[in-house]
Parts: structure tokens; sequence; C-alpha cells
């Protein structure tokens, strides 16, 4: 496997140093350093720290429309506070 530090870096649009960083150190603990082979995205994925509603928030402070969803956020969106709340109950 290759290092994204030892490859040129092409990065994405927008600000990115964090999220390499975070998926650099997470390459250190599990295979490719994502839990999916869904998750990896060229030059690496950004690593996302806040959500709300249909938003996304990534660790370098970009903020997203979640076209995409998960499972559970494709419902009701992220962060509930009806789900937020039952679960903190």
């Amino acid at each position: 496997m290759t290092s994204v530090a030892s490859e040129p870096h092409v990065g994405w649009p927008v600000p990115d140093e964090r999220s390499r960083l975070l998926y650099e150190r997470a390459t250190t603990v599990m295979p490719g350093g994502v839990n999916g082979a869904s998750r990896s995205d060229a030059p690496f994925p950004l690593s996302f720290v806040r959500s709300d509603g249909a938003t996304i928030e990534d660790a370098d402070g970009n903020t997203y429309v979640d076209f995409h969803c998960g499972f559970g956020s494709v419902l009701l969106g992220h962060n509930d506070p009806r789900v937020r709340d039952a679960v903190l109950e």
C-alpha cells in the first residue's frame, strides 16, 4: 500500500490538510485507513466531524449538503433532536 504522504499532493478543491492527516493516522491502525471500500475516495477520504439536518462539516471546516445520506440520516436528517434526546435519556 502506498502512503498518501509519498505521493504528490493532489488534494480536494477545498482546504483538506486536517482530513489528510487524519487519514494518514488511520492507515496505521486499519487497512486502507477506512472501515469499508465504499468509504475510500481519491486522493483520500475527507473526515467528517459534525452534522445537522442535511449538512455535514469536515475536519477542515468545510460544510457540505449531504446528498448521499446514511441509512439512518436519510429518514430524519443528521442529529435529529428527537433521536438525540431519546438516546441521551
